[in-house]
């Protein structure tokens, strides 16, 4: 579990604020994607995600003002072996295996109801008939 905790901004001023969730709890994450703003007097601040995983719980809402060392979140990181072989029957365990993926690769594990076969994703291309 790695908690993401508000940064130390220099120059910030006296007023830090969470100003908006780019995700929600059970979200996936990838390493760099933002999570969520932190306003300040001057500026507005992107904190990103510095692990893989899924964002497991949200201590702050929208407009909550913090200090530096609040904790925002905390994300469940997902560790990958390569040299383990995942079974074939499970494609959250052949996701697994890779180091970086996308988060509507796991959207589509997540949902029972959708297989690769069916899943519907706006940049997808179809395959030549």
């Amino acid at each position: 579990m790695k908690e993401i905790k508000v940064p130390i901004i220099p120059n910030a001023g006296t007023r830090l604020s969470i100003g908006r969730w780019f995700k929600r709890s059970g979200d996936p994450v990838t390493v760099h994607e933002p999570l969520v703003e932190i306003d300040t007097d001057n500026v507005t601040h992107e904190i990103r995600a510095p692990v893989t995983g899924v964002l497991s719980k949200i201590f702050l809402r929208d407009d909550a003002t913090v200090e530096p060392g609040t904790l925002l979140c905390t994300i469940t990181v997902i560790k990958c072996d390569r040299a383990v072989s995942p079974p074939a029957s499970s494609i959250a365990g052949v996701i697994a295996a890779y180091e970086c993926f996308e988060p509507d690769i796991l959207r589509l594990v997540r949902d029972p109801g959708t297989t690769l076969c069916n899943a519907q994703h706006p940049g997808a291309r179809r395959p030549p008939r």
